[in-house]
């Protein structure tokens, strides 16, 4: 029983190891996202496309581990819930990396970068959301129940924005009909970025139930 106490132990590190990577490479997407949005880089958004595939890897590989922690070692009930738990977050996690693509994918069809107005508008949505997932991993690895509640109401303000965003961007178009297209990709760039605030958010609740044992809703 100790021996396989230890496996367990060594699995469920392995698993939060990496997350934390997992966690990493989906910060670094958002950042590069936001990056080649704003300036118009559109080598930077291929790779940040061709990247995708690395993090889907990585989460695998976490549902893969947790997997076979959860058929071999026999967890009591706190190691299933983080095992589980852990699985859920990288499945987030992966889905953030795929809204950071996404912003990249749309930066592809652009022809030039957007306004200033709004390049700084995304800008700070983005890093609004880049601070609410760091917060939200620091809560994880602490199991912190308090933080992950405060991470997940944090995301009000960012579904202000994005409607404030898309409120100028309407407002710009009413005068510039001409940038109709500068337009719609901009409101596409906004609501992938907001969707990662959503992301964070399950990511909270999921702390909340690895802390407390208690399924939660913070969407509310």
């Amino acid at each position: 029983m100790a021996a396989m106490r230890r496996v367990l132990t060594h699995d469920e590190a392995q698993a939060r190891e990496r997350i934390t990577g997992l966690s990493a490479a989906a910060d670094r997407a958002i950042e590069q996202a936001l990056g080649c949005f704003c300036v118009h880089d559109p080598v930077l958004a291929q790779q940040v496309v061709d990247r995708d595939v690395d993090i889907n890897e990585l989460q695998r590989k976490v549902e893969e581990g947790c997997f076979r922690a959860i058929a071999l070692q026999q967890p009591v009930a706190s190691d299933l819930r983080d095992l589980i738990s852990s699985m859920n977050i990288a499945s987030e996690l992966e889905r953030i990396a795929d809204h950071a693509a996404a912003v990249a994918k749309i930066v592809l069809h652009m022809d030039a970068a957007p306004p200033a107005a709004f390049s700084g508008s995304i800008e700070r949505l983005g890093q609004e959301c880049r601070r609410m997932l760091a917060t939200v991993m620091q809560a994880y690895r602490e199991r912190d129940e308090a933080g992950a509640r405060a991470v997940a109401a944090d995301d009000d303000g960012v579904d202000r924005l994005e409607q404030q965003i898309g409120a100028d961007i309407l407002a710009h178009l009413a005068e510039n009909p001409d940038q109709i297209r500068t337009c719609t990709h901009t409101l596409w760039v906004a609501h992938n970025i907001e969707r990662i605030g959503d992301r964070v958010t399950n990511i909270a609740e999921r702390v909340v139930f690895m802390a407390t044992g208690q399924y939660v809703d913070l969407n509310r």
